[in-house]
């Protein structure tokens, strides 16, 4: 019988797609017509038709014109994952690779090996794609069992590749990318409600958004978690007190103080994306001589450890899981080898809360200090 929890024709693809990767059906053999398969789940011949598309679309089926529908001879899973090849881009400086790069090789690579995995490591240029690296005469994906695109530009042709290939892949999306296949990442949603809820628990009621630039896979949804979030608590969203940062960096962050604090004077708090546009934020309000958290409260979203002792306070907010994303990209490439089926989907890390000290309750505004 089938269950209600995903669409009819998805949980008649995963139960074929079982029933070959487990050697109950063995390439060669052929399926059960689209009737029979109708009658047998209770379901009309289109569903079917869509189930059978799917298998087809992972390599699993191979459909014949006036014959029927067969299990592929490539349908068996190949050995064991053996390695992992991770492509990822070099960044602006050692500080932004240290907060994310480091310690998610540290976990990625400690996670594989305990699972028995060898971790292959490609480090590209900013400016090369994952394209162009291969026309340079990058190591071919392959070369591995699993491949692992983290900060570097790809697009869908790249992902119907490795498809065709049947590589399990997993994506790490971060700005201007391609959102399809499985992808994992921190969940930028939760991470959002974190913060406006702490400032709004502190008795803050105009909070001010310094959102990422367009085109950060975050950007729609900061925008949707930090009005929800309001509206959970009765507060109406001022547009004034949203702005829209050019880059993530600390000049900017500096110049979004600056918008913000002019856009509206009530203002007495701010989420601020980003590790170095806050620590550009938190400077501007110390030139201004606002004291945090006793003038004006911040939270980070999407803070790193570099900050606990970069200033006077311990700035609040949220911090990546950075060890539960290496597990769940293992969990994801795992699961594509036992079932052959790569699927569409976002796997979700909620992010950590670290309650610093640059949150305070308040009752009045900026303009009593300006």
């Amino acid at each position: 019988m089938l269950s209600t929890s995903k669409s009819k024709y998805e949980q008649i693809q995963t139960e074929l797609s079982l029933q070959i990767r487990q050697g109950m059906l063995r390439p060669g053999d052929k399926l059960p017509s689209e009737q029979e398969l109708a009658a047998a789940y209770g379901v009309s011949r289109l569903t079917v038709r869509q189930a059978i598309g799917g298998l087809v679309t992972a390599g699993l089926v191979l459909p014949i014109q006036g014959k029927g529908s067969f299990v592929s001879e490539k349908s068996q899973p190949r050995a064991e994952l053996k390695t992992i090849h991770l492509l990822t881009s070099t960044f602006h400086s050692q500080a932004d690779e240290d907060t994310f790069v480091t310690p998610f090789l540290f976990h990625l690579g400690s996670e594989a090996t305990r699972r028995g995995y060898s971790l292959c490591l490609s480090l590209l240029p900013r400016h090369l794609s994952f394209r162009e690296f291969l026309r340079k005469g990058g190591i071919p994906p392959t070369f591995a069992d699993g491949v692992v695109l983290s900060n570097i530009s790809y697009d869908a042709e790249d992902l119907i590749m490795l498809e065709h290939e049947r590589i399990a892949y997993v994506t790490m999306p971060w700005k201007d990318q391609v959102l399809r296949g499985p992808r994992v990442g921190s969940d930028g949603v939760a991470g959002m409600r974190m913060c406006v809820e702490n400032l709004l628990r502190h008795g803050h009621r105009e909070i001010g958004l310094v959102n990422c630039p367009v085109g950060f896979t975050d950007f729609e949804s900061n925008l949707e978690a930090y009005g929800r979030t309001l509206a959970a608590f009765g507060v109406e969203m001022n547009p004034r007190n949203i702005v829209t940062a050019s880059s993530i960096s600390e000049e900017d962050g500096r110049a979004a103080a600056e918008q913000l604090l002019a856009a509206n004077s009530r203002i007495t708090a701010a989420v601020v994306f980003g590790d170095r546009a806050a620590a550009g934020f938190l400077h501007q309000l110390a030139r201004r001589n606002i004291d945090v958290p006793g003038d004006f409260s911040v939270a980070v979203h999407d803070r790193y450890r570099w900050m606990d002792s970069a200033f006077p306070f311990r700035p609040s907010g949220t911090q990546q899981n950075i060890e539960g994303i290496a597990h769940a990209v293992l969990d994801e490439l795992d699961r594509q080898r036992s079932c052959g089926v790569t699927g569409d989907s976002f796997t979700h890390i909620a992010p950590d809360w670290v309650d610093g000290n640059s949150i305070a309750f308040t009752s009045f505004g900026i303009s009593n200090l300006l």
